[in-house]
């Protein structure tokens, strides 16, 4: 921690302390309320003091900056583009006088934009530094590299030097890709001194890359499910030297667990051998017996800046009883609170068993806050207790403990350091870029008109040959799985693929056997055979070849079995809404450039 973040910590810790002697709360006050035109997709802190959004509907997708401490007055919008695609994946570094983002951006052929938020003598501006196309699914930003979890539509996990435009080849761990395990995009890449460390679910694959040298596999560790993981920045003083130890905070279906990676030197070890082991932290009660995947509750984990604190969502008690309330309305309901957790320093002299994390919650106001319940995306500074979070209803609110006056920090904040004139780059379009309309049916595609629609948007291609019993002709083939649910939209088929399999990017809708629920879908050269209610199953066909008959045999599991709780809550809460899709007609109204029923269309409770 730099000397000046150090004196904002302190100062900001001090005004908490007695801010919260004085009111004797914990629930943190709203400094900053949007109600944007368009859905929100990501966003993250920086510096204390800088929001970043992404957001995008059906017409643009657009990334702005806001200033939490600008004086006097609330709130201002610094800079502020448009963008050629919904960024879905990005992270965010401070290098020497700017701020650098890696943006993941959808487009007919998915590409990664390193932005930057530089300042002048006279305004901020975003600036367009780098474009890397066919590379794209943002895990890992650590200086001139990033890591990309996608190339050219296939799941092939990799990096690339964006100041030099050159991708860099990860060897494959022994076995390969092409088994299920490996097959989805892994959960984060990160750099660990002088190596690269790949999350999966199951396994951490661990690479040799010193600085300057060659990327070179080392080795395997074999690990529990992981369905979502952060890494936790510990204090040296607590773990030693940073680049011997490794902590990963991960929510597992035994609850939230540390994962601590550490390497022994010692005389009688192999060299540089890899020591892992877990301690679990808590555990949370299994509800058996519910239709909404209540034995997930967690999820959305999200790592404090100083590594001391984490948040989650928990949808515990609202899974508990809402079979059992399914016909009230949300303001009779138990809804979906914030979790934060104080977690013990790291220690040898310390069993980490004996120290469980303190933990407090909160909830949100469900009508006049953002719905935590509509895939939300949140950003945590616990040095500042700072929360932020958006949804895709367009709906961002920046919490703070301390009576919400984040005005008091203003004077000591360490700014973005000015050029003196503008960085020889192009700056990002101030104006809307029209994004193209993602191809395929839509809900209200007539039946006799369904064929020509398809073979126009690409589908079912010629150049692959089928096994038999694969139908590809949609005219009056009625079904209860749509052939719209696959587009991406939120908590559809296409986007539980993404998020709860690993499959990300468009899906190219190959046909159907005669069981109406089971579809065939192409993603790069993956073809994925998809049932809503038995299996999901991946298979590997070049162009030109048969569809492999025995596609049902490679299983593909789970990576992220926490995507499931997250589309059964939004799913049930928008049926609960009344009247059912209110908040995103009142997108509409503010100006998004969507089709409100397509998005309630695509639920599965609707139908």
């Amino acid at each position: 921690m730099d000397t000046a973040t150090l004196v904002l910590t302190i100062r900001r810790l001090k005004f908490l302390n007695r801010s919260a002697s004085e009111s004797g709360a914990s629930t943190p006050s709203i400094v900053f309320q949007q109600r944007l035109p368009q859905s929100i997709t990501w966003l993250q802190l920086c510096m204390g003091g800088f929001l970043f959004v992404t957001c995008s509907d059906n017409h643009s997708s657009k990334i702005i900056c806001w200033d939490l401490l600008s004086s006097p007055g609330p709130p201002r919008a610094l800079a502020e583009g448009y963008l050629p695609g919904c960024v879905k994946t990005a992270k965010i570094e401070v290098q020497q006088n700017k701020i650098v983002l890696a943006l993941g951006v959808e487009t007919e052929l998915p590409s990664t934009h390193i932005l930057a938020l530089e300042r002048t003598s006279e305004e901020y501006a975003f600036v367009d530094l780098a474009r890397i196309h066919g590379s794209s699914h943002v895990l890992m930003l650590a200086g001139n590299l990033v890591g990309c979890a996608v190339r050219r539509g296939n799941n092939i996990p990799h990096l690339v030097d964006w100041v030099q435009n050159k991708v860099i080849h990860i060897p494959p761990p022994p076995g390969g890709l092409d088994i299920p395990k490996r097959r989805s995009v892994p959960h984060l890449m990160t750099k660990w001194g002088e190596r690269l460390v790949l999350i999966r679910t199951t396994e951490l694959a661990i690479y040799r890359h010193p600085q300057n040298g060659r990327l070179s596999f080392e080795s395997l560790q074999s690990t529990p499910d992981i369905w979502e993981v952060c890494v936790r920045s510990c204090p040296p003083s607590a773990t030693g030297n940073e680049s011997t130890q490794l902590h990963l905070l991960v929510i597992c279906p035994t609850g939230l667990q540390e994962l601590e990676l550490s390497i022994e030197l010692n005389e009688s070890s192999p060299p540089n051998h890899i020591h892992y082991h877990m301690v679990r932290a808590i555990n949370w009660r299994g509800v058996s017996g519910d239709p909404y995947d209540a034995r997930f509750p967690w999820y959305k984990l999200t790592m404090g800046s100083t590594g001391r604190k984490a948040l989650w969502v928990s949808a515990n008690e609202f899974l508990r009883t809402s079979s059992q309330n399914c016909r009230k309305d949300l303001a009779d309901q138990t809804l979906p609170c914030v979790h934060v957790a104080t977690l013990p320093v790291p220690s040898s002299s310390i069993p980490k068993a004996a120290c469980p994390p303190q933990t407090h919650s909160w909830t949100l106001d469900w009508e006049n806050e953002p719905a935590i319940w509509a895939l939300p995306v949140i950003a945590f500074d616990d040095a500042l207790g700072v929360v932020a979070i958006g949804n895709c209803f367009g709906e961002l609110a920046v919490y703070a403990h301390g009576d919400g006056r984040l005005e008091s920090l203003s004077a000591i904040l360490p700014p973005l350091k000015a050029r003196q004139q503008a960085s020889e780059t192009i700056r990002i379009s101030k104006s809307p870029l029209t994004l193209p309309e993602i191809p395929g049916p839509r809900y209200n595609t007539p039946y006799d008109e369904m064929d020509a629609v398809i073979s126009r948007s690409g589908w079912c291609p010629d150049a692959v040959a089928r096994p038999l019993g694969l139908r590809t002709t949609w005219r009056n083939f009625n079904m209860y799985c749509h052939r719209h649910d696959f587009r991406g939209l939120p908590c559809d088929h296409g986007w539980l693929l993404e998020h709860g399999y690993g499959f990300p990017g468009r899906l190219a809708l190959q046909g159907t056997y005669e069981d109406p629920d089971t579809f065939v879908l192409r993603a790069g050269e993956r073809f994925i055979m998809y049932n809503e209610y038995l299996d999901v199953a991946t298979g590997t066909c070049s162009a030109g070849r048969t569809l492999p008959d025995n596609l049902l045999g490679e299983l593909q599991d789970w990576t992220c079995q926490t995507a499931s709780t997250l589309q059964g809550v939004y799913d049930l809460c928008l049926r609960l809404e009344n009247p059912i899709g209110h908040r995103w007609r009142q997108l509409v109204e503010r100006g998004g450039q969507i089709d409100w029923q397509e998005m309630v269309e695509t639920t599965r409770f609707y139908k």
